[in-house]
């Protein structure tokens, strides 16, 4: 297949010849002279709410929006601009393709339940959200919460929330969701986990050091009458094997007694635990239950609460990067290496640990109690420490907000609320464009296609760059060419029309295979069929979606009508390979047995 570069140059050349054929869509009314605001209240008259109170600022790439004090505002923010800065040296994360981001922090009158369903408004533990689709990313912070209610080895415990390892930890998991491949649950958590403990300074970078005794209790706060049970020899020297019946142990720092039983202690524990405490006493998971986690099922776990699973996927990862001094390391990279292309299993482990699950579990065992490790230490240059630019908070417009809150409801699952915020917003007047897409894609996936159009050509006009807003507006103008041409092909105004706002939402990052599909099935019907440049592109959609098999058979088609027969073979071959269903295996294969030798092939069988 050819090189991005000529895909690039596809958008260039496609988009300078469209530019010349395209006329641009009629201007369209403004939106609040053509919708009335939907009636939202129970006897049928809408009363708009007063205007919310937000500020707006933006870091780098990052959209912020804040309800809370700005002075705790921008304390949060400083930290995290280091921590990112931090991030970067000790652990880059490459990304594929960055998507926009928001991060919202909640901090006023209980704000952070506009973004929850009715029945997890109330959930404990749960003060922080990590929504995205294929366009966009949001951070959403619960700045009010103060502690959160666990129940640990029989113990019931009052935590305190850290904001700061919270957004440590959905700052990290943005960053990981861009990546390809997609990482296993247990080592996506393992990994923030880890993340979640970076220390720093301005000049001073660890990462990967356990914190072991994170939420230990002051001895001053330990009331007079607590029953602790003390140790008076000192803390085991590191063991080579670790027995069931050994003493876990806390040492109280600045207490004259110096080290008690956790057991005793624990109920008066205050942040989240780590691995080595949470996980003491504890019957660990199998192998098998830590590696079988769906992707399903970890979006519905709550690390902060459902601790076993997530505290186990720490400690293995830990244990594998940090620990036994080092010697898994070479094993467990290439184990994640092979996890790429071939399917977990236990003989893949062991031929890649050279052990077998049931071994590698007591190693575990023995770094949750013996947890001896090194770590990753970095002194910066003083020329080169961590800063943090000032941030310039505005208050945010009405058109911000509703935006901004409308989008994060929606990545929510929370649809009836985030129309309610577009509109909202829409009707406190002065919309801006992106607020304009927004409902205007809102509108598309309600089938309001009338009132969407003109919101989207609204919103195009005005220089949006949203892609699914180009995207759905590209869908509504070849549903009305297609309705307007009476079963003729189309004309190269009418796929013009249709073709420049997919390319433009192409140039801002788009790879959706909807982008492709839309792409395909203009050519498909024009009366002009796409030269070369245009077919590559369209077929850069069929490497990047290869289970669209519409689109590989489309693409291979396109391929035969220029005399591709070897690139044609390649995209249908493709397609077969990942094919939707039993239907397309059976088209994909009839077509590829109809395909015509290509010319390389004739001069070899002649």
């Amino acid at each position: 297949m050819e090189s991005l570069l000529i895909y690039r140059l596809a958008i260039r050349i496609t988009v300078t010849t469209l530019l010349l054929i395209t006329t641009g869509p009629s201007q369209a009314k403004d939106p609040l002279d053509v919708f009335e605001l939907d009636a939202v209240s129970t006897n049928g008259k809408f009363e708009l709410p007063e205007p919310e109170d937000w500020n707006y600022a933006q870091l780098g790439q990052l959209e912020i929006l804040t309800d809370a004090k700005l002075s705790n505002a921008e304390r949060l923010l400083n930290n995290f601009q280091k921590f990112a800065d931090a991030l970067s040296i000790v652990w880059p994360i490459a990304s594929n393709n960055q998507r926009p981001a928001t991060l919202i922090i909640c901090g006023n009158n209980g704000s952070f339940k506009a973004f929850l369903p009715q029945d997890r408004q109330n959930e404990n533990g749960y003060f922080s959200l990590f929504r995205q689709d294929e366009e966009r990313s949001v951070i959403i912070l619960d700045f009010e919460r103060l502690n959160y209610d666990l129940t640990l080895h029989n113990k019931f415990l009052r935590l305190q929330v850290d904001y700061q390892r919270q957004l440590y930890r959905e700052y990290a998991r943005f960053l990981f969701e861009q990546t390809q491949p997609k990482l296993p649950p247990w080592l996506l958590e393992g990994n923030l986990q880890i993340i979640m403990d970076i220390d720093f300074t301005d000049r001073v970078i660890k990462l990967g050091e356990l914190d072991t005794t994170r939420g230990t209790p002051d001895p001053a706060e330990i009331p007079p009458e607590a029953e602790l049970v003390y140790v008076p020899a000192p803390l085991t020297d590191f063991e080579e094997t670790a027995s069931e019946n050994d003493e876990f142990t806390v040492e109280l720092e600045g207490h004259k007694e110096g080290i008690v039983t956790l057991e005793s202690v624990i109920e008066f524990w205050t942040a989240d635990p780590p691995f080595n405490i949470a996980l003491a006493r504890s019957p660990l998971l199998t192998m098998e239950e830590l590696f079988s986690l769906s992707n399903e099922e970890y979006e519905s776990l709550n690390p902060l609460v459902d601790l076993a699973w997530a505290k186990q996927a720490h400690a293995f990862v830990h244990l594998c990067r940090y620990g036994a001094n080092g010697k898994l390391k070479p094993s467990f990279e290439t184990f994640v290496r092979r996890l790429e292309n071939e399917p977990l299993s236990e003989q893949l482990f062991e031929e890649c640990f050279e052990m077998s699950y049931d071994s590698m579990l007591k190693k575990l065992y023995n770094h949750i109690r013996y947890p001896h490790h090194n770590y990753n230490y970095v002194k910066l240059k003083k020329d080169a420490q961590l800063q943090a630019s000032p941030i310039a908070f505005a208050k945010a417009t009405q058109s911000v907000i509703g935006r901004i809150k409308g989008d994060a409801q929606r990545l929510a699952g929370l649809e009836d609320a985030a129309l309610l915020s577009y509109r909202v917003a829409l009707a406190h007047g002065n919309p801006d464009s992106e607020l304009l897409a927004a409902l205007g894609v809102a509108s598309f996936h309600e089938k309001r296609f009338e009132r969407a159009r003109q919101l989207l050509d609204i919103a195009v006009t005005r220089g949006t760059k949203r892609p699914s807003a180009l995207i759905a507006l590209a869908r509504l103008r070849l549903d009305a060419a297609v309705a307007s041409a009476s079963d003729k092909p189309l004309a190269p105004e009418q796929v013009g029309d249709v073709l420049l706002p997919l390319l433009k939402a192409r140039q801002n990052g788009s790879t959706t295979a909807e982008l492709y599909a839309t792409m395909a099935a203009a050519w498909e019907l024009s009366a002009i069929p796409p030269n070369q440049v245009q077919v590559e592109l369209i077929s850069e959609g069929v490497l990047l979606h290869p289970q669209e098999s519409q689109l590989a058979l489309r693409t291979a088609q396109f391929y035969v009508a220029i005399g591709e027969i070897k690139n044609a073979k390649r995209s249908a071959t493709l397609g077969l390979k990942h094919a939707a269903s039993s239907e397309w295996q059976g088209r994909l294969e009839a077509f590829l047995e109809r395909l015509p030798a290509d010319s390389a092939q004739r001069r070899n069988e002649s």
